[in-house]
């Protein structure tokens, strides 16, 4: 027996190598990905992938700064079938989870109203694309490129440069379009792959912009001057919007527009900083020191003080009654009145197990 045949099977007389081999043989993956499907440190899997290398087995090229393992498929034929066949063995790879490192980058960077920030990874760029993808397109739908921007503005906080967004999602394959980009939709339909499919067979999307969705749209297309009374409903119309004096007054109600003296001319406001104004408004009124006396009594005041509280969940975690205690029990006394407050909000669901998590989360509901 040679020595590097030698030193190969030392290298996988070890579960977690062998594991890791099972998971190489699937796709090549980077340190991060291999440490949160085994559950082990990030150092830890370093030091058998190192083992691994110095046999022969594996080798490392780099994306970005990640460090990406691969294996050497010629080292392993002469080692035999059981390990050439890692990759199909489940029994090999029974105990990892390949799903932790997609949600634990979803966890570090979704909150409940979307992407709280883009990281600069690449790889983790593209779970967050492939999440968007998932949760706000339908399968089997198509988009205007108009619609396709208003889930994204909505989607990511701060507001994304969206025609970048649109290009990530098309390049990994989350997102495909027309050659003249009018129709879009989800890649994944089924018979999207076939040279002759046709997006004409899909049903278009019954998406409804929403009044802050329209503010956000007439912002970009009006670069935030000012508009007359004619070139704001022409805009509304160009929208798709239909009852354009019903979404001129839903917008005035939640101050999105404003009119000049006898409304000669028309102001648009940023939604994001509107909302983030309101909370500031609404926190200074009813939280002293970061305690809250009682909650408000007007619906608007009263959903953004309860949206504060929200803000302290993580999106995929839930909760039992002490956690939330130790979470809110400086900032709010009645604890049991702000939890049916929020549930009665649809902001916090009830899980089978009696535990709390927020509402659209995976919450096994």
């Amino acid at each position: 027996m040679d020595e590097q045949l030698l030193m190969a099977l030392k290298a996988l007389a070890d579960a977690s190598r062998l594991a890791i081999v099972g998971l190489l043989a699937k796709q090549p993956r980077s340190v991060d990905e291999l440490a949160a499907a085994l559950g082990l440190s990030a150092p830890t899997v370093s030091h058998h992938l190192s083992k691994l290398a110095q046999a022969g087995l594996a080798e490392m090229h780099t994306e970005q700064y990640y460090s990406v393992y691969s294996l050497k498929p010629e080292a392993l034929k002469g080692i035999g079938k059981r390990v050439m066949a890692a990759g199909s063995d489940e029994a090999l790879t029974a105990e990892t989870d390949e799903g932790a490192y997609e949600r634990a980058v979803i966890k570090e960077y979704v909150r409940p109203n979307g992407v709280a920030r883009f990281p600069n990874g690449l790889k983790k760029l593209r779970t967050l694309l492939r999440w968007i993808g998932a949760t706000k397109f339908e399968r089997g739908v198509r988009y205007t490129e108009a619609q396709v921007e208003d889930m994204l503005r909505y989607s990511i906080r701060p507001s994304p440069d969206t025609n970048t967004m649109r290009r990530e999602m098309i390049g990994e394959k989350v997102l495909a379009r027309t050659k003249d980009g009018t129709w879009y939709w989800r890649a994944d339909t089924a018979g999207a792959e076939r040279a002759n499919f046709s997006f004409q067979t899909l049903p278009a999307a019954q998406h409804q912009f929403s009044p802050e969705a329209i503010a956000l749209q007439l912002r970009s297309r009006s670069k935030g001057s000012g508009l007359t009374r004619g070139a704001l409903d022409a805009r509304l119309r160009e929208l798709g919007v239909r009852d354009v004096d019903g979404m001129r007054a839903r917008m005035i109600r939640l101050e999105l527009i404003s009119s000049s003296d006898g409304g000669a001319l028309w102001a648009v406001i940023n939604p994001v900083e509107r909302m983030m104004t309101r909370m500031e408004e609404v926190k200074a009124r009813f939280l002293i020191k970061g305690r809250l006396a009682a909650l408000p009594s007007d619906p608007a005041d009263r959903t953004l003080v309860l949206r504060w509280f929200t803000d302290r969940l993580d999106r995929d975690d839930t909760y039992d009654d002490a956690q939330l205690a130790r979470l809110w029990r400086h900032a709010f006394a009645d604890l049991s009145g702000l939890k049916q407050a929020l549930i009665d909000a649809g902001l916090l669901v009830a899980t089978p197990d009696g535990r709390y998590g927020l509402s659209g989360a995976e919450t096994g509901k």
